[in-house]
């Protein structure tokens, strides 16, 4: 996914989150993203 524009990072993060809640950190962190920024994911 490095490749992939941000916006679409930030989209996927919020459906695996919402699939899986671990999974979805997992794939944040690897991304270097916070899961705050992805849409729908309220800031813990």
């Amino acid at each position: 996914m490095k490749d992939v524009p941000r916006e679409i990072h930030l989209r996927q993060i919020a459906h695996f989150r919402h699939a899986d809640p671990e999974y979805g950190a997992g794939v944040a962190a690897a991304l270097g993203s916070k899961m705050a920024e992805a849409p729908g994911i309220k800031a813990a």
